[in-house]
């Protein structure tokens, strides 16, 4: 397997707090979700937001397809192909749902948008197309987000808690969503409903404390006791 993405030894600090603590790991060029958990507080969202150029590393290494990205802005990344959601729903609120789309296919050369109507027919979207994202049900919102996320053309896809708030109708809804995305591309996914990162998952990153702890298929981190000492009851 190819790595698409590698993280090289990367350090993080917020004044004395050690965020992430030396991290290293990598993502393979194939298609499928590779699952990022651990506890709150274990530097998931800080790992995405360094990857993304969000944060900056105090120390380290990205590279995504072999180029050093560590330096480059957000927008940058983007481009390349890196595309990212957030816990927070990150959506123009006062825009309909095509208008949101249409935002993000206008930031592309002409010759490489997509056709929004496609779009939306993939992601079940047909009948809210011309709702404002701020009436939508949160469930909703959610699929929005991550088909606006797919109209930028991600080769690498990361869903941070896409799952967050949602009642169980909503969240099967996102989960076929995710596994038709991943049939295609790789998602990188930060989740805390186990059920669902071992249900959909090929391959598991375990963080804990700002460090990678266990790495490997569902039934490898099942079975792996530090895990199953920080997650009581798994």
């Amino acid at each position: 397997m190819e790595e698409i993405l590698r993280v090289e030894k990367v350090v993080k600090k917020f004044g004395e707090f050690v965020a992430l603590n030396n991290i290293s790991l990598s993502i393979y060029d194939q298609k499928g979700v590779t699952a990022i958990i651990g506890p709150n507080g274990a530097g998931k969202t800080t790992l995405i937001n360094v990857i993304t150029g969000r944060l900056r590393p105090d120390a380290g290494k990205i590279f995504f397809e072999g180029r050093d990205i560590t330096s480059l802005p957000p927008h940058k990344i983007v481009q390349l192909g890196i595309v990212r959601t957030f816990q927070v729903i990150n959506l123009f609120s006062e825009l309909t749902v095509y208008q949101n789309l249409n935002v993000a296919n206008l930031s592309k050369p002409r010759t490489l948008r997509k056709d929004l109507h496609e779009v939306m027919e993939l992601f079940g979207l047909d009948k809210y197309r011309d709702i404002e994202v701020a009436k939508l049900p949160h469930g909703i919102q959610r699929i929005v987000q991550i088909a606006v996320a797919f109209t930028l053309s991600p080769k690498l896809l990361l869903l941070d808690e896409p799952l967050a708030g949602l009642n169980i109708d909503e969240k099967t809804r996102i989960v076929n969503v995710v596994k038709d995305l991943a049939k295609n591309i790789p998602v990188v996914l930060i989740e805390h409903d186990l059920h669902v990162v071992f249900d959909i998952s090929n391959r598991i990153v375990v963080m804990h404390r700002g460090e990678v702890i266990a790495e490997g298929t569902p039934d490898e981190v099942y079975r792996n006791p530090v895990v199953k000492e920080i997650y009581i009851g798994l």
